[in-house]
This record gives structure tokens, C-alpha cells and sequence, in this order.
């Protein structure tokens, strides 16, 4: 807790540098691999589903910036870093059904991922887009439900295109979601 209030103040800095590597701090504290498991776990949960500190709301503001310098786009990055390692996490540990209790993966995170892998540069950035929109699509019926019907399919063809050709990452993660979609 204590942790997560720090990052607060430091991500409400104006410094992007700060930003930056606080945001890589915690992209290491919700990874599995780099962090130990029950501590990754207990970050995304924190961060994921309790909302503590208002950390999810910060970082969803710092993903959806306009800006498009050098700095952005690595803050950016490390936001969705974050929150691919905390879907994984919980998915991983059986709490993806806990996502979405106060609706706010399907209401603000859906919805500025598909936002974001539309307008996205980078083929490294869609990978983590399509990890994080496959997690949430295998997480519940009703966003399914929601992303065929709001054209995300045609969004996940055309990364599954762009990955074949530069990006195999892309390209795998792209193909599951797509096969989470048709399995509605």
C-alpha cells in the first residue's frame, strides 16, 4: 500500500523521467517472472481490482495522452506493460472473473485499448494491446458479446495481418483473441 502511494505522487509528477521509471517499477512488481509470484499477484490485485490509490486511474490517463514524443510512447508502453503483467497475473491465478466487479476493465479499459491499438505505432505496442484485449475477452461473456458487436473483430484481423508479416508476437497473440471471439 505504502509502495503504491508513493508511485501515486511520484506518477503525478510532471517529470516524465520519473514517470517513466516509476511505471518500470511496477511493470516489474506485477511480473511473475521478475518479481516473486505471490508479490505479483498482490500488486495486480491491488492495482487491477481494488484500484488502490487510484493507480489504474493514472495509468489509464497516462495511456490515453495525446502526445506522441519518445517519452510518451516508452510511458505508454510501460503502462501497458503493467497492465499485461497484472491481467496475466490474475488470469494465471484464477481472479479474471474478479476483473471486472465494479465494471471498469468493460466501461474504461476495453474501450481505450481498442482506442489505442487503432492509433498504435509501434508492432511491439499492438502485441501488448492484443495480449491485454485477449485476457480480457477470455474474462467475460459480456465483453465478448460486446467487442463482436462494436467491430473488434475486424481491429484483431488486421493486427493478425501486420503480425504475420512483421511481428510474430502480434500475430500469436492477435489469432488467440480471435479465437476467443469466434467461441462466443
Amino acid at each position: 500500500q505504502a509502495n503504491l502511494e508513493q508511485a501515486v505522487e511520484e506518477l503525478e509528477q510532471s517529470d516524465p523521467y520519473r514517470q517513466q521509471t516509476t511505471l518500470q517499477l511496477l511493470a516489474a512488481m506485477t511480473d511473475a517472472s521478475k518479481s516473486h509470484a505471490e508479490t505479483s499477484l498482490r500488486v495486480a490485485n491491488m492495482i487491477l481490482i481494488d484500484g488502490e490509490a487510484g493507480i489504474r486511474e493514472l495509468c489509464l490517463n497516462l495511456l490515453s495522452s495525446e502526445t506522441c514524443d519518445a517519452s510518451a510512447i516508452a510511458i505508454k508502453r510501460a503502462v501497458l506493460t503493467i497492465f499485461r503483467n497484472s491481467l496475466s497475473v490474475l488470469s494465471n491465478n484464477g481472479k479474471e472473473k474478479d476483473l471486472d466487479e465494479d465494471g471498469w476493465c468493460e466501461e474504461d479499459l476495453f474501450p481505450l485499448i481498442i482506442k489505442e491499438i487503432t492509433n498504435s505505432p509501434c508492432p511491439h505496442g499492438c502485441c501488448l494491446l492484443t495480449e491485454c484485449i485477449d485476457i480480457l475477452l477470455k474474462s467475460s461473456t459480456s465483453l465478448r458479446e460486446k467487442a463482436l458487436s462494436s467491430g473488434v473483430k475486424d481491429i484483431l484481423d488486421k493486427a493478425l495481418n501486420c503480425g504475420e508479416k512483421t511481428y510474430l508476437g502480434l500475430y500469436d497473440n492477435a489469432l488467440s483473441a480471435l479465437k476467443t471471439l469466434e467461441c462466443q
